[in-house]
């Protein structure tokens, strides 16, 4: 079994919490040029990802871990999954490379405000029993929203095609 990072914080969940759930990843409207400069114009060479998620209600008991740069939710029967807090936003020019670091700080100013309402818990994180899930290896279109809804297709692309 592949693991996750090192679990360096862990908090249990008092109440349930909806979040959002990274089930996979989609080209974003940003392109870095030969000079490593964020463009909207497609001779960029290499295109940024954005993840996808799907909204998720954790429930009493699960964990959320802070795993090395990533906010984890451990659920109740040990399975691992990335999440996030925040409503998710597409990467622009303005965030190309500052996206992820102001997600997470967005995410632990809630978490901050959970652990002083008594929604979250610290506590000792526990291992995921199952394989965790890696997001990043689900590559959805272009045309994938960033946040799939019960009732959208799933238009994945090969897991298998590098980014």
């Amino acid at each position: 079994m592949r693991s996750p990072p090192p679990i360096r914080r862990a908090f249990r969940l008092t109440e349930s919490l909806t979040l959002y759930r990274a089930i996979g990843r989609r080209p974003s409207a940003v392109f870095v040029d030969d000079d490593r400069r964020a463009t909207a114009d497609e001779s960029g060479h290499h295109r940024l990802w954005d993840f996808v998620f799907e909204e998720y209600v954790a429930q009493p008991g699960d964990q959320i871990q802070d795993r090395q740069g990533s906010i984890q939710l451990l659920t109740g029967d040990g399975e691992c999954h990335l999440v996030q807090l925040t409503q998710p936003r597409a990467r622009s020019l303005e965030t190309a490379f500052s996206h992820a670091s102001r997600t997470l700080s967005a995410d632990w100013e809630i978490i901050e405000r959970m652990l002083g309402d008594g929604q979250l818990v610290p506590v000792t994180g526990r291992r995921a029993t199952h394989v965790p899930f890696d997001a990043a290896a689900v590559k959805y279109g272009e045309d994938q929203p960033l946040v799939r809804g019960e009732g959208d297709a799933v238009r994945q692309a090969s897991s298998s095609s590098s980014a």
